[in-house]
């Protein structure tokens, strides 16, 4: 592969063509494009690359597009998909501060933006909760405190 420079300085790197024609085919290039960064105007021919004739990709495109190379690289395939992490249990201080706020904050991150969702009506009586901010769920074990009588 070789790199060259257009006439308006921005550089080209080619790569020799297998089939015929036998000449040099363009792979990636600086493109003209202003984008939307703090140093576009600095440097021009940094904001998109064309890939090929057809792709034009941003920086966080071809950020993504070299990532999916190394991972090529190093596993043979375009993407891995590491494997999630095990959730770390709550302590039995987590659990504590839960319920002595009287499950109204999340007990992994102590936010107060938690959201009640679906119940398991079965016994244990179970609600599912939400952290709307670290977006944790657990479920919350409901037990009957007292009765209510309907007025007539």
């Amino acid at each position: 592969m070789r790199i060259e420079k257009s006439e308006r300085g921005f550089e080209f790197l080619y790569h020799p063509r297998y089939l015929d024609p036998h000449d040099d085919i363009r792979v990636v290039s600086q493109s003209s494009a202003i984008g939307n960064y703090d140093d576009s105007m600095e440097k021009p021919g940094s904001s998109f690359l064309w890939v090929g004739d057809e792709l034009h990709l941003n920086r966080d495109e071809i950020t993504e597009l070299r990532d999916h190379l190394t991972t090529w690289l190093e596993t043979g395939l375009l993407n891995v998909k590491p494997e999630p992490e095990p959730a770390p249990k709550l302590t039995p201080g987590q659990k504590k501060a839960y319920l002595s706020h009287k499950g109204t904050r999340c007990p992994y991150c102590e936010s107060e933006r938690i959201d009640g969702g679906d119940f398991n009506w079965d016994i244990p009586l179970v609600q599912e909760v939400n952290c709307l901010d670290c977006e944790r769920s657990w479920g919350e074990v409901l037990e009957p405190v007292d009765v209510i009588e309907e007025e007539d």
